[in-house]
This record gives C-alpha cells, structure tokens and sequence, in this order.
C-alpha cells in the first residue's frame, strides 16, 4: 500500500514533462526557512493530501501550484492595461500549464486502473504583493487504487 508514495512519483513525472517547469516542490519537505525568492522561475509546488478512503481506493486532493517571477522594467510606462510588467504573461503560462498537465494526466489515467481523475480541476490566482512571484494553482481529486481487498484483514 504505496499510493501516497505512488501518487506524488506519478504527478512529479508529469511536471517532468512541462518545458515551462523548471523547479519542482514537494511541499511535504519544505522547512521554516524556505524562500520562494530564492527558486527558480517555472517554479511548481504540490500538495497531495489523503481525503477519504473508499472501500479498496483512497480519494486524494492534490493541489498544484505554478508560479513565474514577475519582471519589473525601470522604463517609464503609462499603459494602465499592462502596468510596465509581464504579469500577464505570467498568468497566462502558468494557466496553459496546469491545463496542458491536466489534459497530460487524464491521458495517461485514461485507460490506468490505478487512478481516476474525480471531478474537474478548479483554478485559483495566487496573486501575493511582497512576492515578486505570480501564477495559478489547480485544486483536484485523484482517486487512487490501494489494493485493500487483497490485503487480508486477520493475519
């Protein structure tokens, strides 16, 4: 029964696959003073948590984040649309990323008795002042065979 350890190997070898991605986070193992600054850019975090189990599965939320350093020019800018930054670039990669590793995922669960996609993704703006950091996280559920019936209960 490895399904954590399985589902986090799982999702990390489909960020592998992103070009965009250049750092990937298990936020399992990250200490007090870690420093999102201190990342590279094409920056994902995940977040894999057990939610419920059912029968011989185990239902987990897993969160992912995809963050870009935001760059600043020092040339005077008057456009109010786009403020003098890549913020909007920002916002787009980080979201056709998520997609493009949502669709990754339900491709390969497709036809994968081990894990079903349990809903659809939703998507969140992270958006934090102090950090020169922006993006999207995608919030979704993965159903995750854990081979409990094969487990026998009186041994």
């Amino acid at each position: 029964m490895t399904t954590y350890y399985d589902l986090h190997e799982f999702i990390k070898t489909r960020l592998d696959l992103q070009s965009f991605i250049r750092e990937i986070i298990n936020t399992d193992i990250v200490t007090s003073d870690f420093e999102v600054n201190n990342c590279q850019t094409g920056l994902a975090m995940v977040t894999i948590t057990p939610s419920e189990s059912l029968d011989n599965h185990i239902l987990y939320s897993v969160r992912i984040e995809v963050l870009d350093k935001v760059d600043i020019t020092n040339v005077q800018n008057d456009d109010n649309y786009t403020g003098g930054t890549n913020v909007i670039d920002v916002y787009n990669t980080t979201l056709a990323s998520l997609r493009k590793l949502y669709a990754n995922i339900k491709e390969m669960v497709i036809g994968d008795s081990k894990y079903e996609l349990d809903g659809n993704p939703t998507f969140e703006k992270i958006n934090d002042e102090i950090m020169t950091f922006r993006g999207f996280a995608m919030d979704m559920n993965i159903r995750v065979d854990d081979d409990l019936t094969n487990v026998c209960i009186n041994e």
